[in-house]
């Protein structure tokens, strides 16, 4: 009877050591299966990301390694990439525009997160959209990674400068070419506004055309002034938007535009549609299509920026912090108004910066 006991009980411990080393087999087999998924994520998001920033298309070994982020890749953002690039290399650096290697299209904030998961050693970044970034941009100043913010500040961030114009001189000389183009009576004005501008922003720019008109204008005449959102984020929105504005029941007398997109597509509308001494459009920088269309006077004038400068200064920031731990705040970039006057001369200074740089302007 004992030994028949015994006989039993090594049988259960036998069994249970079975069970017991299946079970042991199974939990590694698992968690092996888990271990090359979560590796199997690492490496396809480490090649994602590589792929997103991209590399450099020689041999030339880079210092520094900066992102361009701007999900605007309209004429003035591919001049002012152009010149930024240009900067970066003669300084050593290495400057890639985030996404642009690849078809998907990315938030500024996913680009401010790529740029912190890639290590890049700075940021240049334009905010085009209305969404707070101050949170990415602590994250990244956090770890080391300073940002410039160009034509659009981020208030109460940490980004180590601003590069770009003054919106008080905006304003001052939007109004004074608005005050050129009023005839007596009232005049109707539309701004076309874009996704991104602040409040305090568009308050300045009407107080300063209403404050020029005032001190400026002609006796008798007076404004009526209005406001319209074109997103430039989209061709196709802003068109449909400056379109259905400009075919409506109120056409504007007078159409102001905040963006290059903005800008031609008032140009393709006011064509189309035979609106050219109906409505006059105030454009903003000068690609060759507003440049064709002042010589031709389709549109009295535009105003513009420097983009060479404006993607000089910014690197050269971006190079100053990194090399010093300070920089200005503050890089101011002046804005010009081109005009039926002054579009020849302007076109012989800009071939002339084109001929003393060896490059292409856009």
């Amino acid at each position: 009877m004992f030994m028949k006991e015994k006989a039993g009980t090594e049988g259960k411990g036998r069994k249970k050591q079975k069970m017991m080393k299946k079970v042991t087999v199974a939990v590694v087999s698992c968690l092996s299966v888990i271990g090359l998924i979560l590796l199997g994520t690492y490496i396809y998001y480490q090649n994602h990301v590589n792929q997103i920033i991209g590399q450099p298309r020689d041999d030339t070994v880079y210092k520094r390694h900066y992102l361009f982020i701007s999900s605007d890749t309209s004429d003035i953002w591919q001049d002012v990439f152009r010149a930024a690039s240009e900067a970066a290399g003669e300084s050593g650096a290495y400057l890639e525009w985030c996404g642009q290697e690849t078809s998907a299209r990315y938030s500024d904030e996913e680009g401010i997160e790529i740029g912190v998961a890639e290590k890049v050693d700075g940021i240049l970044l334009y905010e085009s959209t209305e969404k707070d970034l101050k949170d990415a941009v602590s994250d990244a100043q956090s770890r080391g990674i300073p940002v410039v913010t160009l034509l659009r500040d981020i208030e109460d961030s940490p980004r180590i400068s601003y590069v770009g114009f003054s919106n008080y001189e905006r304003g001052r000389l939007y109004g004074d070419q608005l005050v050129s183009l009023l005839h007596k009576g009232e005049n109707k004005v539309c701004v076309l506004t874009d996704n991104g501008d602040s409040e305090g922003e568009l308050n300045l720019l009407y107080s300063q055309m209403t404050q020029a008109v005032k001190e400026k204008g002609a006796d008798g005449s007076t404004i009526s002034l209005s406001a319209v959102l074109a997103d430039s984020g989209e061709d196709f929105d802003a068109e449909e938007t400056i379109r259905n504005l400009l075919m409506g029941d109120s056409v504007p007398d007078i159409l102001i535009c905040e963006t290059s997109v903005q800008t031609d597509c008032a140009i393709q509308t006011i064509i189309d549609n035979n609106l050219v001494d109906r409505v006059q459009v105030i454009g903003y920088y000068t690609a060759d299509m507003t440049l064709s269309a002042i010589q031709r006077e389709l549109i009295p004038a535009a105003l513009t920026i420097d983009t060479d400068s404006l993607g000089h200064s910014a690197v050269a920031a971006l190079n100053e912090y990194l090399d010093t731990g300070h920089v200005s705040d503050y890089y101011n970039i002046s804005l010009q108004t081109v005009n039926a006057k002054n579009v020849y001369q302007y076109l012989r200074m800009k071939n002339l910066s084109k001929d003393r740089s060896g490059g292409e302007d856009g």
